[in-house]
């Protein structure tokens, strides 16, 4: 089952970049507000995805039955979700390299708060743009995911 398989894996990615972010703003005093929305996107998504994989024990059936009868409908929802896999990837990666701006060897914990916060700074303003750009994504996948299981039915 594919569409599962897809779901599952959205829901992997998700969750490992939801608590990424999370611990980020939790190290990150002054993190962005556009950081904490990012969160509460991912946060949405996790549990979105949550629910869709909870609902496939009774959609078994009737996935059966729509590969059948609306093949191109199922083939789309899987791209959608391949997309909304590569974007949160993106969005990990990005995140990834945020939280490894770690405390620089031979300085006082202190000295290195502040290297640290000046280095997520800058690396922020690097990734900003496409950072935002995924999160828009994420939302939008989201969106169409939601259209999808209400045209078919599910």
């Amino acid at each position: 089952m594919e569409l599962a398989a897809a779901v599952v894996g959205v829901i992997d990615i998700v969750t490992r970049t939801s608590s990424g972010v999370w611990s980020l703003c939790d190290q990150w005093n002054d993190a962005p507000r556009e950081l904490h929305l990012l969160r509460n996107d991912l946060t949405r998504a996790s549990q979105l995805f949550g629910e869709v994989e909870n609902s496939f024990a009774d959609w078994k059936d009737k996935y059966a039955r729509l590969r059948r009868s609306r093949p191109d409908s199922v083939r789309a929802l899987l791209a959608v979700l391949r997309y909304g896999n590569t974007i949160i990837t993106e969005l990990k990666t990005s995140i990834d390299r945020l939280l490894r701006q770690g405390q620089p060897p031979g300085q006082t914990r202190a000295a290195s708060q502040l290297v640290v916060a000046k280095r997520r700074k800058l690396e922020w303003l690097a990734k900003r743009s496409r950072i935002l750009k995924n999160q828009k994504a994420l939302v939008d996948v989201m969106g169409e995911v939601c259209l999808f299981l209400t045209s078919l039915n599910m």
